[in-house]
């Protein structure tokens, strides 16, 4: 067999070079390194914090004080399954006829997490739970009896007033044309009123409830996805840390206190 030249030998380790710089720069894209912060300590040494080492989250909208008030991961179903009973009482009066479907207690509806958003490990945990109605909701042009009684009785749970999809704040880029086209692609309407469908959305610090009221009868697509004619589903959830994680996510977080979270580097 005839042997390789010099050239070819050294095109080969070249090729052999390009191909692992190649590999290592998918790895490199597909592993990025996490963000780093640097600090003044209060003895004036500068540390630099690794965002990989933080136990919570790199959701901006998530406050890691907010989880520390919550209920923790034993406690939460316990605590929502009161609150969903409370609702149920609460709005009875606006729903005449109407069965309220409290949360499935078999569920399996508390996950942890699987990252930090940054490559390292979190401590969170996600809990969910639904409730929903079973029967003709009330007729009519408007559903404002039935969302203000609603937005009070999660208000007197502690939750924030609710934010509808159609009265939100655009998103950044979204202009108004586009912001209109989802409202009718998604409700069939830029008007509340004509509107075959509202979803929302409350917060109670790290639990929230999302809200779904709907009605086929106000035009709806031939393709709507809901089994009912109508009905309102809630869809409760919450982030949460267990008993045994409390002083090591209450320790974990101190450092980064205030500071600016970057944006996420990997989908764990």
């Amino acid at each position: 067999m005839r042997s390789l030249t010099r050239l070819a030998i050294a095109s080969g380790i070249t090729l052999t070079l390009c191909v692992a710089a190649g590999v290592v720069g998918v790895v490199a894209l597909l592993n990025p390194p996490s963000p780093t912060t640097r600090i003044t300590a209060a003895d004036g040494s500068v540390v630099t914090l690794d965002w990989r080492d933080f136990p919570a989250s790199s959701d901006p909208d998530l406050d890691p004080q907010d989880v520390l008030d919550a209920p923790r991961a034993e406690d939460v179903a316990a605590v929502v399954t009161e609150q969903i009973e409370s609702l149920g009482a609460g709005l009875a009066p606006a729903l005449p006829g109407v069965e309220w479907n409290p949360a499935d207690p078999d569920e399996p509806t508390l996950f942890q997490d699987e990252g930090n958003g940054y490559g390292g490990e979190t401590l969170l945990h996600t809990y969910n739970a639904s409730a929903s109605t079973d029967g003709t909701l009330p007729g009519g042009a408007g559903w404002n009896t039935l969302t203000d009684a609603l937005d009070a009785q999660l208000s007197d749970l502690g939750y924030d007033d609710i934010v509808w999809d159609f009265e939100r704040d655009r998103y950044p880029e979204e202009t108004r044309a586009e912001f209109e086209e989802e409202m009718v692609t998604q409700y069939g309407s830029t008007d509340p009123d004509a509107m075959w469908m509202w979803s929302g959305f409350a917060r109670q610090g790290s639990l929230w409830v999302m809200i779904s009221i709907w009605d086929e009868r106000r035009g709806a697509p031939e393709d709507a996805w809901p089994e009912e004619t109508t009905g309102l589903d809630l869809l409760f959830g919450g982030t949460v840390i267990s008993e045994k994680d409390e002083a090591a996510y209450a320790d974990g977080v101190a450092p980064f206190e205030g500071l600016p979270r970057p944006a996420s580097t990997s989908s764990d």
